[in-house]
């Protein structure tokens, strides 16, 4: 494999995975933010969840 065939890989690759890293979509859908679903009766976090996002699951007590 030549310089520039590799040089041509390699700038594809980060021009896919740069596009694939923005979220276009989460700006669209303000409505779409925190909520249940229809199946949140269902359904338990993993603990990884609740350390990657923990202002998401975390309810403060409420008798401090």
């Amino acid at each position: 494999m030549n310089k520039s065939r590799l040089l041509c890989l390699m700038i594809t690759l980060l021009a896919i995975s740069f596009i694939t890293t923005i979220n276009l979509e989460a700006d669209d859908k303000p409505d779409k933010g925190k909520g249940v679903g229809p199946y949140a009766e269902h359904w338990e976090p993993i603990p990884m969840h609740r350390y990657w996002a923990p202002s998401y699951y975390y309810t403060p007590p409420a008798n401090p």
